[in-house]
C-alpha cells in the first residue's frame, strides 16, 4: 500500500467521526434546548404541573367575567401584585395564601353590606351565597373556585414549590377578580339579575 492509499484509507477511515462531529456541533443549540427543557418539566413536581394546567382555565374564566372583559386601563387601588411583593420573594405560598384570604375578606364584605352573616364554612359555599343573592357574576364565582383550587395546591405543596413566578401570576388573577367584586353592577332596570349556574 502507497502512501497515497494509505492517506485516502485515514481519510475514509475519519469520515465517520468527522460527519458525527459536525452533525452535533450544528444541533447542539436545538438539543440542548430540548435537554434543558425535559430537564425543566422533570425538575416539575405534581403539584407544580397541576397547579399549571389549573392556572390556564382559571385565567380564561378570569377573562370571561364581566367586569374584567369592560374594564379599561386606569390608575385604581395599589394591586396584589406590588402590594405583596415583598411576600412573594419570602415565601410564595404565603403570598397565594394571602391573595385568596383577601377574595375571602372581600366576599364577606358583600354579604355584610346586605345584611347577611357570611357562613362559617368552605369558601365556595359563601362565594356560592354571594352568587345567590346576585353580588357576583357567574363568571366571578367559577374564577374565585378555580383560585380556590389554585390556593389549596401551593397550600399541600412542600417548600414553596409553586414559586415566584406562579405565584405573581396568581395574584394577578386575583387582583382582576377583586376588581369585578368593586366595579359588579347590581340588577338592570328590568330587575333581572345573573341566571343561575351549576358549578362544574
Amino acid at each position: 500500500m502507497g502512501w497515497m492509499s494509505f492517506v485516502a484509507s485515514l481519510v475514509q477511515s475519519a469520515a465517520w467521526p468527522a460527519a458525527v462531529f459536525v452533525i452535533v456541533i450544528l444541533i447542539r443549540k436545538p438539543l440542548q434546548e430540548a435537554v434543558t427543557h425535559r430537564l425543566r418539566r422533570l425538575k416539575a413536581g405534581p403539584i407544580e404541573a397541576e397547579f399549571d394546567a389549573e392556572a390556564v382555565e382559571v385565567r380564561d374564566e378570569v377573562r370571561r367575567i364581566p367586569e374584567v372583559a369592560a374594564a379599561e386601563p386606569r390608575q385604581g387601588p395599589v394591586s396584589l401584585v406590588d402590594e405583596l411583593a415583598q411576600l412573594v420573594d419570602v415565601s410564595p405560598r404565603g403570598a397565594v395564601m394571602e391573595a385568596f384570604g383577601r377574595i375571602e375578606a372581600r366576599l364577606g364584605d358583600l354579604l355584610r353590606a346586605v345584611g347577611l352573616s357570611p357562613p362559617k364554612r368552605t369558601a365556595w359555599q359563601v362565594a356560592d351565597l354571594a352568587f345567590n343573592e346576585n353580588l357576583i357574576s357567574s363568571e366571578t364565582l367559577d374564577a374565585v373556585l378555580g383560585l380556590q383550587k389554585l390556593r389549596n395546591l401551593a397550600a399541600h405543596g412542600a417548600h414553596d414549590e409553586i414559586g415566584r413566578d406562579r405565584a405573581r401570576d396568581y395574584l394577578a388573577m386575583a387582583d382582576a377578580v377583586l376588581y369585578a367584586m368593586r366595579e359588579r353592577p347590581g340588577p338592570g332596570p328590568d330587575g333581572s339579575s345573573y341566571s343561575r349556574r351549576p358549578p362544574g
